[in-house]
This record gives C-alpha cells, structure tokens and sequence, in this order.
C-alpha cells in the first residue's frame, strides 16, 4: 500500500499524494463516524437507537463523497494524460499505459472506501434494528 501511496495520483503533480492523503482523511472521518455513532450499541441506550439510526445513514454519503472525489482525480488525470500526449507527440504506448495505470489508484482506493462505507451501514443498521426489537 505505501508503494501505491509514493506513486500517487494525478492531482496537482504527477508524484502528488494529496489525492491519497483527501481520500484517507475521508477514511478517517468514515471510521470515527461509525465508532462514534455505535455507541448506543454497546451502552444499551434504548432511547438513543433512532437518533443512531438516522445519523449512520450518513455513512453513504461519507463513502460516495469518496467515490466522487475519485472519479474526479481520475479525471483530471486522463486530462493531464491527454494533454502530455498531445504536447509531446509521438510517445510509446507503454508510457500511456503507465500513465493510465496510475491514474486509476486513487479510483480504486475510493472505491474501496465507499464499498467499506456501504458495509459498516448494513452492519450497524442490521444491530441497530435488532435491539430496537428488544
């Protein structure tokens, strides 16, 4: 993953991990919103279960953010990728692969994020319903 991380992604430089360090803080805020709003949970707070309910909804939208956020770097990728080639001229297909392969890991890590995302929603909404039941 760190060998991921130093190849980076194609917003604002070609060797830039601003894209990875975005998508990681989205990570973090993803996986403290979930811990935070679980609390009900463990605690037995009967009373709190709906308020939970309600707020780890919005574990989607953090996950879509991420994936948003990923299509767009990927994006301004194949941008820069097509003006390089464009200014340059004749440049070997193995180079443009290259540069494909590279822009697609910030989409795939957001990817992944928001497949993470979906997963801790089911969970905790699946627990949550169980103990209101109770």
């Amino acid at each position: 993953m760190k060998a991921l991380f130093n190849i980076g992604g194609p917003f604002f430089s070609n060797n830039s991990l601003l894209s990875f360090s975005i998508l990681t803080f989205v990570l973090i805020i993803l996986f403290a919103w979930a811990i935070f709003h679980s609390f009900p949970l463990f605690k037995n707070q009967k009373k709190s279960y709906n308020r939970s309910r309600d707020k780890i909804k919005y574990l989607k939208s953090i996950g879509l953010f991420a994936l948003v956020y990923g299509v767009l770097d990927q994006l301004i990728g194949l941008y820069s990728i097509f003006f390089a080639i464009e200014k340059a001229g004749d440049i070997n297909a193995r180079i443009v692969f290259q540069a494909l392969k590279t822009s697609m890991i910030p989409l795939l890590y957001a990817i992944f994020i928001y497949l993470s995302s979906i997963l801790m929603w089911i969970i905790l909404d699946f627990f949550l319903k169980i103990k209101m039941k109770d």
